[in-house]
C-alpha cells in the first residue's frame, strides 16, 4: 500500500498524498457525461483565447501514459494505468461538435485501450513500459483506435477526424495498417512525433527509444504517403539542454536536422519540473542509474545552441 512521502523544503513540511487509484472505463464516462459547456470562462468574454481556438474540437480519449520519458511528470499527476473512455461515451461528444474534430487522443494517441496484463504489479521495477524495449505483459490495441477513428468520422456532423496530440512511434512500428491509416486518413497535413533527440547517448539519459526507431516510422510513414499520392509532413519535437547533453550532441543533432532536411519548429529548452528523474540528474549532476557524473549544460552554452 502507498503511504504519504513529508518534505522538508523552507523551514516547512510538504506533504505529498498518494496518487489517486485509477478510473474505470464505466468512471471516466460518468465524468464526461457532465454537462461542460465547452467554452471558456466567462471572464473570458470578447477576448481572444490562442489556446482555446486549439483545443476547442478537440476530445479526450483516455488519460495517462506508462511511457517513463525521465523528464515527463504526467504519469505523476495522472498514472501510469491507461484509463480509457468507452467508444460510445467518445461517439456521443464527437456528436456535439459539427466539422473537423481536432484532435481526438491523450497524452499518447494510440495508448488508447492499452493495459498491462499482470495489472501494473507492485513488484514490477520498470519506471516504463516501453523502454529500453516495449515489456511483453504490456497489451496495446491499435485496431481499438482504429475502429472509434472510423465510426467517429463516419458521424454524419463530422467532416474529418485528425490526431494532433501525436502518437509513440516506437509502439506503432509493425503495425501497417495502422500507420497507413494515420498516414492518409487522420493526420492534418502534419503529424507530430517526438523523437527528442538524435543523439542516442542522450535519448537513454531522457528514457526514449533510439533515433533509429523514429527514422524507421518516417520510411513507413513516408511510403504509405508515397503510395497515396499526397502530401504529409512530420514535425518533430526536440528538447535541448538536456542533462548529459554536450556540445558535440548539440552538433550531431544540428547535423542530423540538415542531413534529413527537417525544419524545426518545436524546440524546448529544458526544465527542471518537479518529481521527474530529469530534474534529478540536473540538480545532482549524475545519470540516475548509474550515479555517473554527466554533463550539465550552462545557460551560456544553450544560448549558443540556440545561434
Amino acid at each position: 500500500m502507498e503511504e504519504a512521502l513529508y518534505q522538508e523544503n523552507g523551514g516547512r513540511i510538504i506533504k505529498h498524498n498518494p496518487p489517486a487509484a485509477a478510473l474505470s472505463s464505466e468512471e471516466m464516462d460518468a465524468i464526461y457525461a457532465l454537462p461542460f459547456a465547452r467554452a471558456p470562462h466567462p471572464r473570458y468574454a470578447g477576448k481572444r483565447i490562442p489556446a482555446w481556438e486549439q483545443i476547442h474540437k478537440s476530445i479526450t480519449s483516455h488519460r495517462a501514459c506508462y511511457g517513463g520519458c525521465n523528464f515527463c511528470a504526467i504519469a505523476t499527476h495522472q498514472g501510469r494505468h491507461i484509463q480509457s473512455r468507452s467508444e460510445a461515451s467518445i461517439t456521443l461528444e464527437a456528436s456535439k461538435i459539427d466539422g473537423v474534430i481536432s484532435d481526438l487522443g491523450g497524452p499518447t494517441a494510440n495508448m488508447y485501450k492499452s493495459y498491462c496484463k499482470l495489472g501494473f504489479p507492485a513488484s514490477c521495477k520498470r519506471r516504463s513500459c516501453i523502454f529500453p524495449s516495449i515489456c511483453p505483459n504490456l497489451k496495446s490495441d491499435h485496431d481499438a483506435q482504429l475502429k472509434l477513428l472510423d465510426r467517429v468520422s463516419r458521424l454524419p456532423n463530422v467532416k474529418h477526424v485528425f490526431i494532433a496530440s501525436g502518437i509513440r512511434h516506437d509502439m506503432a512500428l509493425g503495425h501497417k495498417r495502422y500507420i497507413s491509416a494515420i498516414a492518409t486518413k487522420y493526420t492534418g497535413g502534419r503529424l507530430k512525433l517526438a523523437p527528442e533527440h538524435s543523439a542516442d547517448s542522450v535519448l537513454k539519459l531522457m528514457g526514449k527509444p533510439s533515433i533509429k526507431s523514429f527514422e524507421a516510422f518516417s520510411k513507413e510513414y513516408f511510403e504509405e504517403v508515397r503510395k497515396a499520392g499526397i502530401k504529409r509532413q512530420i514535425i518533430p519535437y526536440i528538447i535541448i539542454g538536456h542533462p548529459g547533453t554536450t556540445i558535440a550532441d548539440a552538433i550531431a543533432l544540428k547535423n542530423w536536422l540538415r542531413e534529413n532536411h527537417i525544419r524545426v519548429e518545436q524546440v524546448q529548452e529544458f526544465t527542471p519540473t518537479p518529481m521527474t528523474i530529469s530534474t534529478c540528474m540536473y540538480y545532482t549532476g549524475r545519470d540516475f542509474d548509474s550515479g555517473l557524473p554527466i554533463h550539465i549544460p550552462s545557460p551560456s552554452e544553450i544560448r549558443n545552441k540556440k545561434n
